[in-house]
């Protein structure tokens, strides 16, 4: 299912801000997910930000994005690829800790979807949601 938007205050929001470039545009989140545990408790607390209009456009075939990753060095991270109504789960990948990625969706179909970016830390997940718009051209 979609993920709900519901604004907690948890301080400054998320330890990372997450991106994707492609064709020389780096395009935002259409919203974020972060959980960060407060010193002291034993659950994460959870928080939403909404995001933008941004549609990242881009050829089906051989049509890659960067992911920009903006804070400390994740532990490792999640990449998922939804139908645009997120019924389907598509393409999972996995990838050790690092700033900077080239994500290639496993697709040959033009169509809309959505590009799920999961940073994980010891004590925080950042998870930063794309439209992807994958051209036949």
């Amino acid at each position: 299912p979609p993920p709900t938007l519901t604004p907690l205050p948890l301080g400054e929001g998320p330890i990372a801000r997450i991106t994707v470039e492609t064709g020389g545009t780096e395009y935002l989140p259409v919203g974020t997910h972060y959980c960060v545990r407060v010193e002291g408790a034993e659950e994460m607390e959870c928080g939403d930000e909404p995001g933008s209009d941004d549609r990242v456009v881009m050829p089906a075939l051989y049509g890659s994005v960067q992911i920009h990753i903006d804070g400390p060095v994740p532990a490792r991270v999640n990449l998922r690829l939804f139908s645009s109504d997120y019924a389907d789960e598509l393409a999972f990948e996995e990838r050790p800790g690092d700033v900077l990625y080239l994500y290639t969706p496993p697709l040959e179909d033009a169509g809309s979807y959505i590009l799920a970016v999961e940073a994980v830390w010891d004590d925080a997940t950042v998870t930063s949601y794309f439209q992807l718009l994958l051209t036949s051209e």
